[in-house]
């Protein structure tokens, strides 16, 4: 199943430049924030290997439990989750499907004229689109 955005040349354009300036900002953040912690650090030597070994992915193990509540039920088994989550997205796209199985979404970005920015989304708009359909 693909999915088709229908947006404007403009849009994407800054799209893109967005995601540029995003990529940058977060490359000197992170950058600036590995400095910090080598430099404030007692053991640096000890900081730097950490720092190595989360950037190439030999992190401590997370033991976080990952839950996902469907109505009065409580679902723990990854697995399972995953399934609940692709049957619940699949399921919200049917209404959008052309004939050769795509989804089109005919989407208007709003767009900060003070800024280079998107407007912010907060969590409630995604619930209302989702109900809506």
């Amino acid at each position: 199943m693909k999915r088709t955005f229908t947006l404007t040349r403009d849009d994407l354009i800054y799209i893109e430049n967005y995601q540029r300036i995003y990529k940058r900002v977060l490359r000197e953040a992170k950058k600036r924030d590995n400095d910090r912690n080598v430099t404030e650090s007692v053991h640096r030597t000890k900081t730097m290997w950490q720092l190595i070994n989360r950037e190439i992915g030999k992190g401590p193990e997370n033991e976080q439990k990952l839950e996902l509540r469907i109505g009065n039920k409580f679902i723990s088994n990854p697995a399972e989750i995953t399934d609940k989550l692709i049957t619940h997205f699949i399921s919200t796209g049917r209404n959008g499907k052309t004939k050769d199985n795509r989804i089109v979404y005919n989407v208007k970005i709003k767009q900060c004229p003070n800024s280079i920015f998107i407007y912010p989304v907060t969590e409630k708009e995604p619930e209302r689109e989702a109900h809506c359909r």
